[in-house]
């Protein structure tokens, strides 16, 4: 049966041809009925009429175009076209769009095509914005050299007039709904297209006939499967697409409420990516020196602009008190002259809201307005006797506690408050749980700048309002979204980074361990082995452990074997204090208050003090975990490196000056984020997450795994010498005691997580359900490690063995499972069994110990599987050896070899000394093994043929590709995984940065 069809008639003055709309769902390029065959009414909101009906999509056909675009991306699309190709085809369409361009005026009621920016780099020849200090900044332009204009003058201001005039299109509710509009669609479809994804696109279930219309030409152009569109609700095709396993990244747009439900559902399933555009409630500010006929145009322009129902509508006005009762008189008269009605009169202004249900919302918001005693300037009622139409509505008097002012609205409704001078204007304005777009006017642009600074929004206007382009960053900060929009910062949201290291000259796996002079050591030859950390934990009373002298603010204690105190254990109490603590120290010593380049020498400071203390951080160190002595000095010389790193990254964290066009110009800030919460496992991996939080910028509660607190307890010697008070705050505690009110507290605005993946689920739902933070993750992994019958055999013999057995296999990239050639298969087998039992167990100061000996338990068990070590915990060790039980339960040889996918050692991390190892038989079959897992941390590939290597490198699902080694990583090179594996990288400033647009 075909699916349902509209036949549109567009009035005469239009002069269009009727257009027979197929509204189906497309799938496949093609139109279809949805599987239960369920249809919806879509209502023109002018007149409350029904158009006609459009196919309802539910879970049972976003499961089908879930796996129509995943077979079009492995086949079709992805790294199968290049990327001019991909190009070609954005710019194709965006031709059609033009083309058509009166058709789509008549659904859309505006052009789109230009919003496909991302094809070419001809508008994306951007300069950079540079933080000088405190009081000044500098920006770069790249311009072409030409020979006309040797200095050109740049003014940040418009001061042109407004000269908008809204056309809405009776049937299709075109520009009634900013969030499902052609513009919003090509805002999704651009990047993700351009960076070779496929998509499944759920439109507005108000607004489907653009993006079906828009099929049309999709089908032309694009291959079948790469778009796929299904209209449909969010209780039923939304959620369904939040949910389903195969989709890797939801882009949503709608509100805040929704927005969080996403985030959370990500995080009970399979750790999509998400990147949020949600609602605000964006302060407009007139200083006294503004122009003030066009401060009011642009007033009302930024509130009654499509209905008010606009994310960033500009529906709280600040007015400084000089010129407050001229602006009232002047905004009130200025509203009076705004025509709303027919949406075919090209003098109308503002036509219907939405739906039956936004427009009781919004009359409700303003009944409230009035029961609350604010007084109603201008509107406040129904325009009109049928439709959706609402007046333009101008409220006064009116006190922060409103819910006028305190909600977002979505409609034409505006609350106008007076202010003093900048400093009661800014905390007016940053008083709301929103941040996603504010307007400065002011003809003082040193003023507007330094104000521009400090109000919490991603983008802000000077001068003028609701100016977007497609190569401008768009999105919010707080509780506005999550990620950006436009520019080049969206192509980030839709790819994935891999880090591929190649070893060129294929060594044995053995380091020379030689330090700086001043350090008195002497080189150690090693081979590529580390240690586990040694102790256990229980809670008991006791004397406090306070190896730093720093004051401990709880009295809960808990001790740590193998040394003589405990150490005091934060709760949620302090949790709190240590957030208010960073809070205070971000508003008044550091943020922008700290020049990047003194940020950058203070983490060097710090660098320079861990090396000179080398040998007391390696004592306490080997104290608490037993790791070798070397290699301990080895990493934290490398914690170090990495803070100097960082260090000289802190004053080059550079935005970007961008040409709008002719008249206008813009640029973009990198701002910090605020309070940062990391919650990390021992000091090297504590250096990844202070160096580019401090950097950038934030400030840090910091919670040590609770198996490994004593190191960053002795740091905070160093750190308090250092650092302004407040910056860094370090709280030992338990997951459950500390970790989780952290992550809960509304106060910090990012998660840094190092863990489990179960945790890292748990963080991001929490995320979802409380201020929406940004949540970076580095989960746990099953990686595989591919021998090829052309490697090296003897070093992927090695390879292997330490890419597994590295630190007790408790390592979240370890490479547990193997993969062989057939046809070198058992010879690998022999081999890597006699290597295996030749490695020592026993003291840990003796350098050619390969691991530390507490549980003697090889016995009758392969030392492939049980190696006599102590694993982090009690806990862990009983984790391992049930994993062990449960591999020779279901007919795994304990050795190496026999196994079956299906086994629990074959799809579950073990975070152990515990390795499977299967033959694969060519490029294929391996790429299909490897690839079946939930995770998609690290993998290796061992194989003289480096094309071959590079190939399979593009083709496996993980964020690190070594090619004939294992396990090497650098602080330069970004780290992390895919699928459930994490989400973000280390090594990144990016995730501890707010984009912010003026």
């Amino acid at each position: 049966m075909p699916s349902p069809q509209i036949n549109l008639s567009f009035p005469a003055h239009l002069k269009l041809d009727p257009v027979t709309l197929e509204t189906g769902l497309f799938i496949n390029n093609g139109f279809v009925e949805s599987a239960e065959k369920s249809t919806f009414e879509t209502i023109n909101p002018a007149n409350e009429e029904v158009i006609g009906s459009v196919s309802e999509a539910r879970a049972k056909d976003v499961d089908i175009a879930v796996k129509v675009a995943s077979e079009a991306f492995n086949k079709v699309w992805g790294t199968k076209t290049p990327g001019s190709i991909r190009g070609k085809m954005l710019m194709h369409l965006a031709d059609k769009i033009d083309a058509h361009v009166d058709t789509f005026a008549a659904i859309e009621s505006m052009d789109s095509g230009i919003t496909f920016a991302y094809a070419g780099w001809a508008d994306k020849n951007m300069g950079q914005t540079v933080e000088v200090d405190e009081s000044k900044m500098a920006f770069t332009i790249h311009e072409p050299i030409g020979v006309e204009f040797p200095v050109r003058m740049i003014f940040f201001f418009c001061d042109y007039p407004i000269m908008v005039k809204l056309r809405l299109i009776q049937y299709d509710l075109s520009l009634t709904n900013q969030k499902k509009r052609l513009y919003m669609i090509a805002l999704k479809l651009g990047p993700a297209l351009a960076t070779g994804n496929t998509v499944v696109l759920k439109p507005a279930e108000q607004t489907p006939l653009t993006a079906l219309y828009l099929c049309k030409f999709i089908k032309e152009i694009f291959p079948a499967g790469v778009i796929n569109i299904l209209p449909g609700f969010g209780g039923g095709a939304g959620q369904a697409m939040v949910e389903h396993p195969m989709i890797e990244k939801i882009a949503f747009t709608g509100s805040t409420s929704v927005g969080k439900q996403i985030l959370a559902k990500s995080g009970d399933h399979n750790l999509k990516k998400v990147t949020l555009e949600l609602g605000g409630k964006s302060p407009n500010i007139v200083f006294d020196d503004a122009d003030l006929e066009q401060a009011v145009k642009w007033a009302s322009f930024g509130i009654f602009f499509n209905q008010g129902q606009v994310c960033c509508a500009g529906s709280r006005v600040f007015v400084q008190e000089g010129i407050y009762d001229k602006f009232i008189t002047a905004l009130e008269e200025n509203v009076k002259s705004l025509k709303v009605g027919d949406p075919f009169d090209a003098d109308t202004f503002q036509g219907p809201q939405v739906s039956q249900l936004q427009y009781d919302r919004v009359m409700a918001h303003i009944q409230s307005g009035k029961d609350e005693g604010a007084t109603c300037l201008i509107g406040g009622e129904r325009h009109g006797q049928e439709g959706y139409f609402i007046q333009p509505t101008v409220f006064t008097d009116v006190t922060p506690s409103m819910k006028i002012h305190r909600e977002e609205i979505f409609g034409p409704v505006v609350v106008v408050m007076k202010f003093v001078d900048e400093e009661d204007v800014i905390r007016q304005a940053n008083d709301t749980a929103y941040g996603l777009a504010a307007a400065i006017h002011s003809t003082d642009i040193i003023k507007a700048l330094r104000v521009s600074r400090r109000i919490q929004a991603g983008t802000v206007w000077i001068n003028c309002y609701h100016l977007v382009a497609a190569q401008l960053a768009f999105g919010g900060v707080k509780q506005s979204g999550l990620g950006r929009e436009c520019g080049d910062y969206a192509l980030a949201n839709y790819t994935s980074v891999k880090s591929v290291m190649i070893n060129m000259t294929m060594p044995s796996p053995q380091i020379n361990l030689s330090f700086p002079a001043h350090l008195k050591l002497d080189p150690v030859t090693l081979e590529v082995h580390w240690f586990t950390y040694q102790q256990r934990i229980r809670r008991i009373s006791g004397q406090e452990y306070n190896v730093s002298g720093t004051p401990l603010l709880a009295t809960n204690k808990f001790i740590v074997s193998n040394t003589d105190g405990s150490v005091s254990e934060a709760r949620a109490k302090d949790v709190d204090i240590a957030v208010k603590a960073a809070s205070e120290a971000f508003n008044k010593v550091w943020g922008i208050k700290t020049p990047g380049s003194t940020r950058g020498i203070m983490l060097m400071h710090l660098a320079d003090k861990i090396e000179a203390h080398m040998d007391t951080f390696a004592a306490i160190e080997l104290w608490i975990t037993a790791r070798l002595s070397p290699w301990l000095k080895r990493l934290i010389y490398e914690a170090a490196a990495c803070l100097r790193y960082y260090g000289g990254w802190a004053d080059k964290n550079m935005g970007q000056t961008i040409e709008v066009d002719k008249s206008k110009m813009a640029f973009t800030i990198h701002e910090p984020i605020g309070v940062v919460g990391q919650i990390i496992p021992w000091l090297y991996m504590m250096s990844w997450k202070l160096g580019p939080a401090l950097a950038t910028g934030n400030t840090i509660v910091v919670k040590p795994a609770e198996q490994t607190p004593l190191t960053a307890l002795y740091l905070c010697r160093f750190i308090k010498e250092i650092f302004p008070a407040g910056v860094v705050n370090i709280l030992p505690c338990f997951g459950v005691g500390a970790g989780q009110p952290m992550v809960e507290h509304p106060m910090i605005e990012k998660t840094a997580f190092t863990g489990s993946t179960a945790i890292g689920k748990q963080t991001l739902a929490k995320s979802g359900g409380n201020n929406l933070k940004k949540v970076t993750l580095e989960l746990g992994g099953k990686s595989p490690n591919i021998v090829f019958d052309d490697a090296d055999f003897e070093q992927a013999v090695k390879w292997a063995s330490f890419g597994i057995f590295f630190n007790h296999g408790q390592c979240c990239c370890a490479g547990s499972r193997v993969f062989v050639q057939e046809g070198i298969y058992d010879k690998f087998v022999a081999a890597l069994k006699e290597n295996l039992q030749s490695l020592k167990v026993g003291d840990p100061f003796d350098v050619n110990t390969f691991q530390n000996s507490c549980y003697e338990r090889a016995g009758d068990m392969n030392r492939l599987s049980s190696f006599s070590i102590k694993q982090v915990s009690q806990l862990q060790f009983d984790r391992i050896m049930a994993y062990i039980k449960s591999g020779k339960e279901e007919g795994a040889t304990c050795s190496i070899g026999e196994y079956k996918p299906s086994m629990e050692i074959h799809r579950e991390e073990i975070f152990g000394p515990v390795v499977v190892v299967m033959k694969f038989v060519d490029e294929e079959d391996v790429i299909r093994q490897g690839n079946d897992t939930i995770y998609g941390l690290a993998s290796a590939i061992h194989s003289k043929d480096i094309t071959k290597a590079w190939r399979i490198s593009r083709l496996i699902h993980a964020g690190t590709v070594w090619i004939n080694c294992y396990n090497k990583i650098a602080t330069q090179v970004a780290f992390g995984g895919v699928k459930q594996r994490g989400l973000g990288r280390n090594a990144v400033v990016m995730h501890y940065l707010i984009i912010h647009l003026s």
